[in-house]
């Protein structure tokens, strides 16, 4: 089997899977669009870079499509065709198939119409399935869900940005970054590092005690989450299913988690292994704030059963083996 992946974000030196995951018999190649493109001119990469995966694909017969994210998805499936399942068509696999926003009018008119020739969905939730399903007009048996996995983060040194413990929310999909800023206002004599994307922060007023980046690389956010007392994952609402990568980094790290009670986030964590708070309350987010500076009754235990539970549920062997199952 050779895997022929596509995905619109990734750099020239992306592998999929991970280098470590030898699978007899199993070879792959990646096709990314051309670093530096914006606006039209990334639309047109795109695409191009689509075209080459499906030419490649159509070239071997033991090819499989991986497409990455959804919308690398309907690129490569308006262009590949019907998938495997028509019988003559190239087995289509999307991959990290998730939405933050779910498409709307024209744009899910194009989606529905791209979705029906693909032949297998990745989810990171259960909770996803039947809502993809529902709206996209899908069978739900056509959704395979696997756990997100990754290796432990690795931390950068960082300075340390506040002169006592400190609590950090990392990530942009799905937050609510005004509810958190309203929770920080009622602990003013706690410490917060946010490290967002600039659109999640704009228009909101930063309290005093509050630190907030943008664009750090990976080993300077995570060493921030790694040195924090606690991490504060604030969601939409209670059925939004992101933030699983930063949930899962910060367990493996053994940071304590409060997080919002969402649907899209329940094979992840339980009242055991975070504390479960319910969306858009900045009461219930300051109270957690406390708990989780202050190290109350249970938190060290809960992060470590965490911690345990995820190092074997979100293992990068959990991929490699839905890959030699293929």
């Amino acid at each position: 089997m050779h895997l022929v992946n596509f995905s619109e974000l990734m750099g020239p030196d992306w592998r999929f899977p991970d280098p470590f995951c030898q699978i007899p018999g199993l070879s792959s190649e990646c096709h990314v669009i051309a670093p530096g493109s914006r606006s039209w001119g990334l639309r047109l990469n795109s695409w191009a870079a689509a075209r080459r995966a499906v030419r490649a694909a159509r070239e071997r017969s033991d090819a499989v499509l991986v497409s990455h994210l959804p919308g690398a998805t309907l690129r490569v499936a308006a262009l590949a065709g019907p998938g495997s399942r028509c019988g003559a068509g190239i087995r289509h696999i999307a991959f990290a198939f998730n939405f933050t926003d779910l498409p709307q009018g024209r744009k899910l008119r194009a989606y529905r119409a791209a979705l029906s020739r693909v032949d297998e969905f990745v989810i990171f939730s259960n909770f996803e399935r039947d809502l993809y399903a529902r709206h996209f007009g899908l069978p739900p048996e056509r959704f395979t869900y696997l756990p997100w996995a990754m290796e432990v983060p690795r931390t950068g040194e960082v300075e340390a940005p506040f002169d006592q413990p400190w609590l950090v929310a990392l990530g942009g999909e799905g937050r609510d970054y005004a509810t958190l800023m309203q929770a920080a206002r009622l602990r003013p004599d706690l410490r917060l590092v946010v490290i967002a994307r600039p659109y999640n922060l704009a228009g909101l007023e930063l309290p005093p005690n509050v630190k907030a980046f943008a664009n750090l690389p990976a080993a300077s956010a995570w060493g921030l989450v790694g040195g924090a007392a606690g991490m504060l994952l604030p969601l939409r609402e209670g059925r939004t299913p992101n933030g699983h990568i930063t949930l899962v980094g910060a367990q493996l790290l053994g940071v304590p988690l409060a997080i919002t009670d969402s649907l899209g986030v329940r094979d992840y964590v339980d009242p055991a292994t975070a504390l479960l708070l319910p969306p858009a309350s900045p009461e219930a987010l300051a109270t957690a704030m406390e708990r989780l500076a202050t190290g109350g009754a249970g938190i060290r235990e809960m992060a470590l059963r965490a911690q345990d539970i995820a190092r074997d549920r979100s293992a990068p062997s959990v991929w490699c083996d839905w890959l030699a199952r293929l």
